[in-house]
């Protein structure tokens, strides 16, 4: 697992990177999306020029939150989380909000792909990976389980699943090759 958690973050912070030197020549955008559909159509609710606008948006609150704050110019704006699909940071991170909870997008393939820390018990932090599959459905943890249920006629696609991942870690490998997640290209042989 903790083999899997490295190549993870290590991921993580090459997809960062590529993002970073693709869009030093554009100005980055930070805002909201309330709608899926607003995703769709790249429609931000108090959305701004990072670079030429003072704008902030904070996801959590102590202790989690209901709501999101947004600092836009000289204005403080509280949105319950209930009724934003989701926001851009001037950072370039993008998160899906679910069910009052910050989903970080990781890729958007056959199945969409999400990053969320979570704090265990031993206040241990943990990186876990869910998936949807797609931009408005449910958030799952990455699990062999959870992509059977969500694929219940597709014995072929099970059979398959086993004999491309050993365990539920490997299912959230980075291919750094392709620069893609090896279960997007898994998806991708067998989902048309």
């Amino acid at each position: 697992m903790k083999k899997a958690t490295y190549f993870l973050q290590a991921a993580v912070m090459m997809t960062m990177f590529v993002y970073s030197i693709g869009t030093e020549a554009q100005t980055q955008k930070s805002g909201v999306y309330i709608t899926y559909a607003d995703l769709q159509k790249d429609s931000l609710s108090y959305g701004v020029d990072c670079g030429k606008e003072k704008h902030r948006i904070r996801l959590e609150g102590f202790f989690g939150g209901k709501y999101i704050t947004i600092f836009h110019g000289e204005e403080k704006i509280k949105l319950k989380k209930e009724g934003v699909y989701g926001a851009v940071l001037c950072n370039g991170v993008f998160y899906r909000i679910y069910n009052n909870s910050n989903y970080k997008v990781e890729e958007q393939g056959k199945i969409w792909l999400y990053s969320k820390t979570k704090t265990t018990q031993k206040t241990k932090r943990v990186l876990e990976v869910h998936f949807s599959l797609d931009g408005k459905s449910p958030i799952r943890l990455l699990t062999f389980q959870n992509l059977m249920n969500a694929f219940p006629t597709r014995h072929d696609l099970h059979d398959e699943l086993r004999v491309w991942f050993k365990n539920d870690a490997e299912l959230s490998i980075y291919d750094g090759y392709h620069k893609a997640y090896k279960i997007n290209r898994f998806f991708e042989k067998f989902i048309h």
